[in-house]
C-alpha cells in the first residue's frame, strides 16, 4: 500500500501527560526479562498489509495505526486497572488488549501471531548454565536465540509443520471423519482464496511418542500454504 509505514512510540506519546492508566500498563514491559511482539496481517481498503507490535512501538499503515490506538485509547479504566492489579497476569491482559487492538484494525483479519522472547542477558545465563553441565556441544546466545525463532515460528505454523505432512495425510486412504469440517473457509495468505477443509492426523511415529496431533486443517494447494491444525485428538 502506499501508505506511511514508518513506527510510532507506543503508547507513551499517545497517553503522556493526560493520566491515561494505558500509560502505566504499558510502562511495565521495561521491566520485564521478556517481550512479546504481535503481527496481524489482513485487508484494508480491499488489499493486504501487516501490522505489528513491537512492545514499544506500532508499525504499519497511517490507517491501521489510527485505528489500533483509537481502539486501545476507547479502553474503559476498570478493565485496565484490572490489569494493572493483576502483577501475574499483567502481561497476558496486556497482551489480550493489543491482539484485540490488532485484530479489529483491519477490514479483514487473515493472520494473527504473537511470538515470545527472552532478554539476551537471560539466554546467555541460560547458556553458561547449559555448558557449566558439560556435554558435547558448546551453547552460545546465538544458539538460544535461533532455537526462539524456532520455537515462535512452529507454535504460529502448526501442525503441522511442513508440506510433506500435509500430502502425506493427502496421499493416505481416508478414514471415517470423526464430526464435520468447520462452516467457515479461511483465506489463504497468499493468493486470498477460499482455503480448503482437510483432516489433518500426525504421523504414527508421534502417537507412539504420545505427542501426535489430529483435526481439522485448512490449506491452500496452489500455494502449499497451511494454518494450524484445529486440535481435536491428542496423545
Amino acid at each position: 500500500m502506499n501508505r506511511s509505514s514508518a513506527s510510532a512510540a507506543f503508547p507513551g506519546k499517545l497517553f503522556s501527560g493526560i493520566g491515561h492508566p494505558l500509560t502505566d500498563l504499558f510502562a511495565q514491559d521495561a521491566r520485564e526479562m521478556e517481550t512479546y511482539h504481535v503481527t496481524g496481517i489482513g485487508l484494508v481498503g480491499g488489499e493486504k498489509d501487516t501490522l505489528r507490535w513491537d512492545g514499544d512501538k506500532l508499525s504499519g499503515p497511517e490507517v491501521l495505526k489510527d485505528r489500533c490506538l483509537a481502539f486501545l485509547s476507547s479502553l474503559s479504566q476498570p478493565d485496565i486497572l484490572v490489569a494493572l492489579n493483576s502483577k501475574f497476569h499483567a502481561h497476558r491482559c496486556r497482551l489480550n488488549f493489543i491482539e484485540d487492538a490488532i485484530r479489529r484494525s483491519f477490514d479483514e483479519l487473515l493472520d494473527l501471531y504473537t511470538e515470545r522472547f527472552e532478554s539476551p542477558e537471560i539466554l546467555a545465563k541460560r547458556a553458561e548454565a547449559w555448558n557449566a553441565h558439560g556435554g558435547d556441544r558448546h551453547w552460545t546466545l546465538e544458539d538460544l536465540q535461533s532455537m526462539e525463532i524456532e520455537d515462535n515460528r512452529k507454535r504460529h505454523q502448526g501442525p503441522p509443520y511442513s508440506w510433506d505432512e500435509i500430502e502425506d495425510c493427502l496421499s493416505e486412504k481416508q478414514q471415517p471423519l470423526p464430526c464435520p469440517p468447520p462452516v467457515n473457509q479461511p483465506k489463504c495468505i497468499s493468493c486470498l482464496d477460499h482455503m480448503e477443509w482437510i483432516w489433518f492426523c500426525s504421523s504414527s511415529w508421534t502417537w507412539q511418542h504420545l505427542c501426535g496431533r489430529a483435526g481439522w486443517t485448512p490449506i491452500c494447494r496452489k500455494c502449499k500454504t497451511w494454518r494450524p491444525c484445529d486440535e481435536m485428538v491428542i496423545s
